[in-house]
């Protein structure tokens, strides 16, 4: 099954074809960003962006707030998958949701399965502090990825 989330909505730079895709959940967590009300316009936004990312696949979506984790591998299970796959998660909120739900997807017998692109694993590891920390690597890694 295809995991759909607001971190990474591009996943045709993905191989699907190889999969046999049973189902594609979106998940909605623009809500764990706060402790306060999130505003209707960046929930509005984070929809757009799931459907949107939904609707270039080409596949029926099954929509999960991020207070029904638990409920996701139920739903992945009734519909004969076994691995979850998804892009890369790095730190923030959705992954702070994501971290206990691991293991307990891993205990119900789903594999989970995150992808990066040749370029995620190349900046990564520079991206600790800050944009422009980032930005005066921009040339070593331009030039690390043959660009």
């Amino acid at each position: 099954m295809v995991v759909l989330t607001e971190d990474d909505c591009r996943l045709e730079d993905f191989n699907l074809q190889g999969l046999s895709v049973r189902g594609v959940a979106s998940i909605a967590a623009s809500c764990a960003r706060s402790p306060r009300e999130v505003s209707g316009r960046v929930i509005a936004a984070e929809d757009s962006a799931l459907t949107d990312a939904a609707t270039r696949l080409g596949e029926p979506v099954k929509s999960f707030r991020s207070d029904e984790l638990a409920s996701l591998a139920q739903w992945a299970h009734s519909v004969g998958a076994r691995q979850l796959v998804m892009p890369f998660l790095t730190r923030g909120p959705l992954s702070d949701l994501m971290d206990p739900q691991r293991s307990r997807w891993t205990a119900s017998g789903l594999r989970l399965a995150e992808w990066q692109r040749d370029w995620d694993r190349v900046v990564w590891p520079f991206a600790t502090s800050g944009f422009f920390k980032l930005k005066e690597k921009i040339p070593a890694l331009v030039r690390a990825l043959g660009l």
